[in-house]
């Protein structure tokens, strides 16, 4: 009885780290099934009123206009740039798109551009939109910024095949198993 007391702690954190693993498989599993663009706009709104990024592309006593951009951006922020810029243009100066998990030739992340403005008497909208994809391979009329626009950048990263999801969960599972078994054989033996 002594000895499987002695055994009792790794037997204990052997049970927690596979259900551990079952629960993160699961949760990674549901965490890809959500809506994007509900909640994360609405979030992604509350923080562009607490940017502390400032940026000026713009000359002494060139007429300006202020745009913030938010999301997966490399320096996202509160940019000053001269009148009639467009969204491509603004884009280059946040650096572009942040790619998120692994990049790889043939696949690329899901990454979507919305620009929202005020319009009077219909309050702050989405007035454009396009994919990343789209961006790359196709002729997008990229609209001219106003002032107090929003550009928000989405980056939904790749996600990983399931094969490497199960072959994890799969070799915790032996890694588990092999540890149960020395414990009892170990148990046995004394």
């Amino acid at each position: 009885m002594k000895q499987f007391q002695a055994f009792l702690p790794a037997l204990t954190l052997s049970v927690f780290l596979l259900l551990g693993s079952l629960f993160a498989f699961t949760d990674k599993a549901e965490a890809q099934g959500l809506n994007r663009q509900g909640s994360s706009l609405t979030q992604l709104y509350s923080l562009a009123e607490q940017m502390p990024n400032h940026y000026q592309f713009v000359r002494t006593g060139e007429p300006s206009i202020t745009v913030v951009v938010i999301g997966s951006v490399v320096r996202p922020g509160t940019y000053e740039v001269r009148e009639g810029t467009d969204l491509n243009e603004l884009l280059l100066y946040t650096g572009g798109p942040r790619a998120i998990g692994v990049r790889d030739r043939r696949i690329t992340p899901d990454v979507n551009f919305f620009l929202s403005r005020t319009i009077e008497g219909e309050g702050r909208r989405i007035i454009f939109e396009t994919t990343f994809e789209a961006y790359t391979t196709q002729f997008v009329e990229f609209p001219v910024m106003q002032d107090f626009d929003v550009v928000i950048v989405e980056t939904d990263p790749v996600p990983r095949p399931i094969w490497r999801e199960v072959l994890t969960l799969t070799s915790q599972i032996l890694s588990i198993a092999a540890s149960l078994t020395l414990i009892i054989w170990r148990l046995r033996r004394g």
